[in-house]
């Protein structure tokens, strides 16, 4: 993210954990779309309607609440481009000027308290969507790597699902393919 920044930099956007989490986060909806769904029900009947385009919920907390506005087609956006949206989205959030359809219509939620000393928390999913993930703050940790313990920056996330759509072993492979993609970003290009 550091080295990235200084390319981006000259554009006016800035390069947060939020924005790499979130291409992160298109990239493994990509491949697991049945998290990238709204769940539907008409009369007693519920069903499944995954979406084609991945348009993520970013929770902004505001003084008196939380907002959660929605970037379209994420996963078509490049990393400048996202972190544009994103914040300028969360200053018009906080500023109170943002159009009923720019809060509407998101397929998955990303909450993020990683600014906040929570390491992790579960976040409520926002319906008719059949997941969030909430994220926790991102902590320099001992791993070992398999010659000796190194300190690493470790990120902790939780991810809620609606178990009437979307079972453990989806989810579980949901947040492996986050976990590979947070931690080799090059294979957000695949």
């Amino acid at each position: 993210r550091e080295r990235l920044q200084a390319d981006v930099a000259p554009l006016g956007v800035k390069l947060t954990p939020t924005v790499l989490i979130a291409r992160a986060v298109a990239a493994a909806l990509r491949r697991h779309p049945r998290l990238n769904a709204w769940l539907r029900q008409e009369g007693d009947q519920l069903w499944l309607a995954e979406q084609p385009q991945i348009d993520l919920g970013i929770a902004v907390a505001l003084a008196d609440g939380l907002i959660v506005p929605v970037v379209r087609n994420v996963d078509q956006l490049g990393l400048a481009a996202l972190a544009g949206q994103i914040g300028e989205l969360a200053a018009r959030a906080r500023q109170g000027k943002l159009n009923p359809d720019e809060v509407a219509g998101g397929t998955f939620t990303i909450s993020n308290l990683g600014a906040q000393p929570i390491d992790h928390f579960t976040a409520i999913i926002n319906p008719p969507q059949v997941g969030i993930l909430a994220v926790g703050r991102a902590q320099i940790q001992p791993v070992w790597d398999g010659v000796q313990f190194a300190p690493r920056p470790m990120l902790q996330v939780t991810l809620s699902t609606d178990h009437r759509a979307v079972d453990g072993a989806v989810g579980a492979a949901f947040l492996a393919e986050l976990k590979r993609l947070l931690e080799e970003p090059a294979r957000m290009l695949l």
